[in-house]
């Protein structure tokens, strides 16, 4: 008896510092705002955008670290909407939503307008910016659309639902690798494939 409990107290003690090894090696990307700071609370308040979502998902030109300091730089002590504007237009990428000339014809079934929509909806994997709000994803997936440029993950129960109504196995199966990546990753699956998430 005394030897498992010997065994215990030097084996757990190892086994609880290599689990916490894991949980803290596992892949952090910061959010926009831990990133950005000051740019991203002026750009955000301000608001220079119509849609919060707007900023951040775009893509940095450069390193966070050079934008921020070149922020830094510019605003003494204010800045104006137009400035901000020239200076995020600069140094970002910002997103659009895909063009779509999808329309559905009204005398179509509802059938073949889904089973069409789901290729003006899937999304290819994502390259790796580093910056970018959006944590890339190595297999192809759908999105909800419009400003909803990423997969998410209650959505997306109902969408596979969808996807099998139409036969659309492979990329069920993708998805699924997807949260399967998001798990070992980042540890959980989170809302949808952002770092503010």
């Amino acid at each position: 008896m005394k030897h498992h409990i010997f065994r215990l107290k030097v084996v757990l003690p190892g086994l609880l510092a290599l689990m916490c090894l894991q949980v803290f090696s596992q892949k952090t990307t910061l959010p926009p705002d831990q990133l950005y700071g000051r740019l991203f609370e002026d750009v955000q308040l301000l608001p220079l955008f119509k849609d919060s979502k707007t900023f951040v998902d775009g893509a940095p030109k450069s390193s966070p670290e050079e934008i921020v300091n070149k922020y830094r730089i510019l605003r003494i002590d204010s800045v104006s909407r137009n400035t901000l504007g020239k200076f995020v237009n600069a140094n970002f990428i910002l997103p659009s939503n895909p063009p779509s000339d999808y329309v559905t014809g009204k005398s179509e079934p509802v059938e073949k307008h889904i089973n069409t929509l789901w290729k003006v909806l899937e999304r290819t994997p994502d390259p790796k910016v580093t910056g970018s709000s959006l944590l890339p994803l190595p297999y192809s997936y759908i999105v909800p659309g419009g400003r909803f440029r990423e997969i998410y993950y209650w959505d997306s129960y109902f969408t596979m639902l969808g996807l099998q109504q139409s036969g659309e196995w492979e990329i069920i199966e993708n998805m699924i690798r997807n949260f399967s990546y998001l798990i070992q990753t980042y540890g959980h699956i989170p809302n949808g494939n952002r770092s503010y998430y």
